[in-house]
């Protein structure tokens, strides 16, 4: 049996509500199957089959309910998709291949010009060293887009395998229904306890920090370097299976959690 503390914690987890106000009124209202209590100091104790059966109500009533036609359709547009995605990564490769090329004739160029520059005495080459740096950095972007388009194919292929489970929408584009949970996680970190919930929203990722003391959550701002929001990301890959770095990478803090309907 829980107690309505222990019901409020549970619906936290599965992203419904925090309120444990709102956790009352349901009970109150019997949408809750739940044990009434014998004297006033007693609370309410529902069962684990009566919670999980409005949990399940719950997301059946906020899933979108498609036919067989719009996940066809949907898995058809993944499905281009991807090849783009696979297009776009074999163009990248051969970019990635002529700028290592470039990158070691330029360096043989460079050392060649140095020594000669020595033997003959004169001003250290300046402009050899600048283009081999633009060369090196011309190459590191290369590799990070490359790196990006694989992490985006690593995505899609979850969302071609199991549309459902990743949330993909088929609903026509000019509806606009504001932020979508993508999940919530919770984790400790340097004695500390948080909450994380991620939001997608027309191809871009939003996350929402909470500190967790007792009862009370606390909204944080943090940057995407700090130790706090690496422990966040690793804890995402080991619990989720879902590589969310560079799809986060145009991270930026939202709206205040007041200003999004959950």
């Amino acid at each position: 049996m829980f107690t309505v503390q222990e019901v409020v914690e549970r619906l936290t987890e599965e992203g419904i509500t925090s309120s444990k106000q709102m956790v009352q009124r349901w009970l109150k209202e019997g949408r809750i199957d739940a044990e009434p209590p014998k004297k006033r100091k007693d609370g309410y104790r529902v069962t684990e089959q009566a919670l999980n059966r409005f949990i399940e109500s719950w997301k059946e009533a906020r899933s979108p309910k498609r036919s067989a036609n719009e996940y066809e359709a949907e898995i058809k547009s993944l499905t281009l998709e991807l090849n783009r995605m696979r297009a776009e990564i074999d163009h990248l490769r051969e970019e990635l291949q002529r700028a290592n090329d470039r990158e070691k004739v330029l360096s043989a160029d460079l050392h060649n010009a140095i020594d000669k520059l020595d033997e003959q005495k004169k001003a250290p080459s300046v402009d050899w060293k600048r283009k081999y740096d633009e060369a090196l950095k011309r190459g590191r972007e290369k590799t990070n887009m490359l790196i990006a388009a694989e992490q985006e194919i690593d995505i899609l292929k979850k969302k071609l395998a199991d549309p459902e489970k990743y949330g993909v929408q088929t609903k026509p584009a000019a509806v606009d229904e504001g932020p979508i949970l993508l999940f919530t996680v919770r984790f400790q970190f340097q004695s500390k306890k948080y909450e994380a919930k991620v939001y997608t929203y027309r191809e871009m990722y939003s996350v929402y920090l909470y500190e967790i003391s007792g009862k009370i959550q606390k909204e944080i701002q943090v940057d995407k370097s700090s130790p706090l929001f690496k422990r966040f990301l690793k804890t995402v890959r080991d619990k989720h299976g879902v590589r969310v770095e560079m799809a986060l990478a145009s991270w930026q803090q939202p709206v205040s959690a007041d200003e999004v309907d959950l």
